[in-house]
C-alpha cells in the first residue's frame, strides 16, 4: 500500500481565520496587563494583517510612551515632573551609568 501525504498551505487565511486568533490573543494579553482598548488596536495594526513576521512584530513592538506614563501614574508618579525612567536591557548597568539614578 502506498501512503501518501498531504501539506495544505493556507496563504490567504480560507482555511485558519488566523486575523481572527491573533485579535482574540491580542485581547487576552492586553486585558491581562490591563493596557486599555489604544494598546489592542496599536498591536493589531502593528501586525498588518500577518503580513509581518512574528520576531520582525515584537522587535517593532518598542515601547510607547503612553505605556510608560501609565506605569509612572501607577507608581503615583508622572514622567516629566522630578520623576523618571530607564529603558535598558540592564537595569543595573542603565542606572549606574546615569550615576546612580535613571533618565
Amino acid at each position: 500500500m502506498v501512503t501518501r501525504r498531504l501539506v495544505l498551505f493556507d496563504l490567504d487565511n480560507t482555511l485558519v481565520d488566523r486575523l481572527d486568533a491573533f485579535r482574540r490573543w491580542t485581547r487576552e494579553f492586553v486585558a491581562r496587563r490591563e493596557l486599555g482598548e489604544g494598546a489592542f488596536e496599536w498591536m493589531v495594526r502593528l501586525d498588518e494583517d500577518g503580513a509581518v513576521p512574528r520576531e520582525v512584530f515584537f522587535r517593532r513592538g518598542k515601547p510607547d510612551v503612553r505605556l510608560f506614563e501609565i506605569a509612572a501614574e501607577r507608581c503615583g508618579t508622572t514622567l516629566g515632573h522630578g520623576g523618571g525612567w530607564v529603558v535598558g536591557d540592564d537595569a543595573v548597568e542603565v542606572i549606574m551609568a546615569e550615576g546612580g539614578g535613571g533618565r
